[in-house]
Parts: structure tokens; C-alpha cells; sequence
């Protein structure tokens, strides 16, 4: 139940993807739900951002992505 309820909050990206990855590892779900779930528990102003990259494939790759998102919004504050 707490992935489904998981969020990013104002914590940095990277803590996020720390402690997602700790929530993960209790569910038996594929990469694609994984990836699914990840995205959404989002900060808003990150997901705005990766729509500007192209659809990643893997769970990694969303994390790579949703990392650079926040030090661009970093670096605009």
C-alpha cells in the first residue's frame, strides 16, 4: 500500500528515487509498473520537465531523467 501512496514531496530527486527504490523492493511488480508508479509519485514541476525528454524504457533511465529535471529546477532557484 505505501507505493501506491509514495511522494516525492519537496525532498530532492535523488532522495526520492533512495527511498522508492526501498518501497520497491517489497512489491514483486515488472519494470514497467515500476516506472509507472515512479513517475507518478513526482514532484509536478519535475514532470513538466520530462516531457520535454523522450519516453524512457526503463526504470533506470526515468530515474536519469527525473534526476537532471530537478538540478535544472535547482538551478533556477
Amino acid at each position: 500500500m505505501k507505493i501506491y501512496s509514495f511522494q516525492q514531496g519537496s525532498c530532492p530527486t535523488s532522495v526520492y528515487t533512495s527511498e522508492f527504490h526501498h518501497i520497491a523492493c517489497d512489491v514483486s511488480w515488472d519494470e514497467q509498473a515500476l516506472c509507472d508508479h515512479f513517475h507518478r509519485g513526482l514532484y509536478n514541476d519535475v514532470k513538466t520537465l520530462l516531457l520535454n525528454f523522450l519516453e524512457p524504457t526503463s526504470l533506470s533511465q526515468v530515474i536519469s531523467q527525473a534526476i537532471q529535471c530537478d538540478n535544472r529546477l535547482f538551478e533556477l532557484r
